[in-house]
Order: structure tokens, then sequence, then C-alpha cells
């Protein structure tokens, strides 16, 4: 617990030999975890008070951390490994870092989304809550469709090689970030009417008028709606068209 709760310590300037003072935790944003925790303990489902009780701490720690500037943070789960697991957690950032040229394509390739679609958001792992966070990469359409003709077991090493027929472009981390971009897609459900397209048409924001439904309205699927846009057969959520 101490990796956790720890204050930062002062680094020693070089030149002087005084402590500089630690820089101010990030202000962020996040789910009520311990709330959401122990609801899903009264139905009898989730990984139970005490490790989502070491995810809240894994959120704060990951959310107040200055040098990383994350905006939000949302527990996304754990994925479970041959040798160690996964805790994931979705993030945006204040200031998104840019995306590196892919270059030219082959025909039939389509370009990768930047800051929106499959890569709307941006993932951090780690082997066991209070561990080093590591950022997953930005994912390809071709990646994502690799993810789909395949199944493997993780095994907790993010450098790992993913051995399997047919042949997946790249490690363990690309093969979990394909993997994340298609769960997040099917499965994040939200009540119909919580959220609103922002001014860029291509970002979510939440209602500010939305009314919460009563609860024999949430039992019928028309008040449902996905969280995440639709990720086509192409790789990608907005569908590439070459001029």
């Amino acid at each position: 617990m101490k990796e956790f709760d720890a204050t930062p310590e002062n680094q020693i300037d070089p030149e002087t030999g005084e402590p500089r003072e630690a820089d101010a935790p990030n202000e962020f944003e996040c789910e009520d975890v311990w709330r959401d925790a122990q609801l899903f303990d009264a139905l009898g489902v989730g990984l139970g008070l005490d490790e989502m009780y070491n995810v809240m701490l894994a959120v704060k720690r990951l959310g107040e951390d200055p040098a990383k500037g994350i905006a939000t943070v949302r527990f996304m789960g754990k994925f479970l490994g041959i040798t160690a697991d996964y805790y994931v957690f979705e993030t945006t950032m204040n200031d998104p870092p840019e995306e590196a040229e892919e270059g030219e394509l082959p025909d039939g390739v389509a370009p990768m989304e930047v800051g929106s679609g499959a890569n709307g958001y941006i993932y951090w792992t780690c082997n066991y809550l209070g561990g080093p966070m590591t950022r997953l990469p930005s994912i390809k359409p071709a990646e994502i469709k690799a993810a789909r003709t395949i199944k493997k077991f993780l095994t907790g090493n993010l450098t790992a090689p993913v051995s399997t027929f047919p042949v997946f472009p790249g490690n363990e981390a690309v093969f979990l970030r394909a993997q994340i971009a298609r769960i997040v897609a099917t499965t994040v459900v939200c009540p119909n009417g919580l959220f609103q397209i922002g001014e860029d048409e291509t970002t979510l924001e939440k209602n500010e008028e939305f009314e919460e439904l009563p609860a024999s309205d949430l039992l019928l699927k028309e008040n449902w709606a996905h969280r995440y846009p639709h990720l086509k057969k192409q790789g990608r959520c907005e569908l590439f068209v070459k001029e």
C-alpha cells in the first residue's frame, strides 16, 4: 500500500543542492469507483470490495500524476493472463499526444483513426494494482481485423510475441489494445439520451438536460444505446473511402 499513498519526494536541484518542490497533483474527473463497487458487490458480481478499493486508489494515482496530464479516467476492466493479469484504465488527456505519420499505405489498407473512433481514448495498463502504468499503443484497422480471426491466451507480458495463424501483426500490447477496442465498442451501453454529439461532431458530451428514467423504463431495450461508435468490418468506426 506504500506505493499508493506515498507522497512524491522532492527532487534535488543538482546546481544548488536544494530540494525542488513536488508538482501539485493533476486535477481530473472519474467515475465513483467505490459506489459502483458496492453496487456490484451487493449483486454478487465484480472483483470484490477489497480489489476494487485498490482499483480506486490506482485510478486516483493515475489521474493525479502531473506528468501524464490526464483529464478523465475510467476503470475499463481486468484481463486474466497466464503468468500475470492486466488492469486496464481508459483515459482522455488534457493535451493528447500527436501521432506519427503512417506514410503511404498499400491499396486496400485503411489508415488509422487519430483522436477518434477506435482511438478516441488512451488506455493504460498495469500487471498489479499500485504497479507502474504502461500506455498502450494506438490501434490500426489492420490490427483489429487480424484480432478478429484468432483466439489467444494473454501471457501478462506486453512485449511477448503473438504466435498464431493467421499471423498477427504485433506483440501482446497491440493484441490487448485490439481486443479492448472490440470489447468497448460492443459491450458498453448507457441510457438513451445521456450523451449528445459535441460541436465538433466527433465527440460525445453529457446531455445536461437528461432526466433519469424510472426503473421500469430501463427494462426496455429501446431506452439503451451503445456508448461508443460501431466498429465496422474495415476496422474503423468511420468508414474510409479512398478518393
